[in-house]
């Protein structure tokens, strides 16, 4: 994906017309001394040293009730949309459908 990512980058450079050909001479070879570095240290696949790595790290007992109470406002606006999807039309006002049989 890197290498795609340049190989864009490395075209766009070519088809500015903007940029000089010194500039772009420069972005090319900066663009080309660039090496990706992606990875994850040895140590991130042995719990022990994971949890030394995290030891001392804590989260307010709030925390996991915020993340509940975040998702459970979230689903529950995501339901409101959907019942306003699933209305019966009775002239000015709109109801939710109660009943699926009522929907066909």
């Amino acid at each position: 994906m890197l290498l795609d990512i340049r190989a864009a980058f490395d075209e766009m450079v070519t088809e500015l017309d903007w940029m000089d050909a010194g500039t772009r001479a420069r972005a090319h070879k900066k663009l080309h001394a660039m090496r990706p570095f992606v990875g994850f240290p040895d140590w991130i696949t042995n719990p022990k040293e994971l949890d030394k790595f995290y030891e001392g790290v804590s989260f307010p007992e709030f925390y996991h009730m915020f993340t509940y109470n975040h998702k459970y406002m979230y689903i529950l606006a995501q339901l409101r949309k959907l019942q306003y999807l699933v209305c019966l039309g009775r002239g000015d006002r709109w109801e939710a459908v109660r009943d699926f049989a009522q929907a066909n």
